[in-house]
């Protein structure tokens, strides 16, 4: 019985990213009214599309909000001189220590050393594994994530099955009503590694 119970309360402390657990509160009835709250807070239940009109049944803002993002990432596939003319006229201008580092290779180190500085209970992964999985276990996973993130990093090879996230908006402000009030991010756990190590 004690086993499930310790179970239980991994199971609702990766699933609530709830830090306070580490304090010993096993009250599940707590943590399942917890999550309950935030994600009624965080459902969106009716948003205004571009028209300023309010779109309240679900498959229209489904709809919506596929189209909006759809549009803002979409590529139109600039050929390799317009991507070298847009970076000469940017502003932005990298230091020298990073131009020097980006010729670098990463190594297997550089892997270890960005795995080990992730949070090891913040955000799992698509396969529910939070950093602390790959951290505990890296004697055993280590050739495949090195292995598949050397290939991305050094030689900008992506396994399509790795190109594959979860996305999440992010609420900017209390109560949005349109969608540029929302942003953003993606959820993927190898790529996480590759785009925090890609400091170098």
């Amino acid at each position: 019985m004690e086993q499930l119970l310790t179970e239980e309360e991994v199971y609702w402390k990766q699933r609530g990213k709830i830090h306070w657990l580490w304090e010993g509160d096993g009250n599940t009835s707590f943590f399942h009214n917890k999550i309950s709250t935030r994600r009624r807070t965080n459902a969106i239940t009716r948003i205004k599309n571009g028209e300023g009109q309010w779109l309240d049944r679900t498959e229209d803002i489904w709809n919506h909000i596929e189209t909006y993002f759809r549009d803002i990432f979409r590529s139109r596939s600039p050929s390799e001189d317009e991507l070298e003319k847009g970076l000469r006229q940017s502003r932005r201008v990298l230091p020298i220590k990073c131009c020097r580092r980006s010729h670098s290779r990463y190594t297997a180190e550089d892997i270890l050393s960005t795995l080990s500085q992730m949070a090891p209970l913040k955000s799992p992964g698509l396969d529910g594994m939070p950093p602390f999985f790959f951290q505990k276990y890296w004697h055993i996973v280590r050739y495949d994530v090195v292995s598949s993130t050397i290939s991305l990093l050094n030689d900008l090879i992506m396994p399509p099955e790795l190109n594959h996230t979860h996305i999440a908006l992010i609420l900017k402000c209390k109560k949005p009503e349109s969608l540029s009030q929302f942003r953003p991010i993606a959820s993927a756990t190898l790529p996480k590694i590759n785009f925090q190590d890609n400091h170098k």
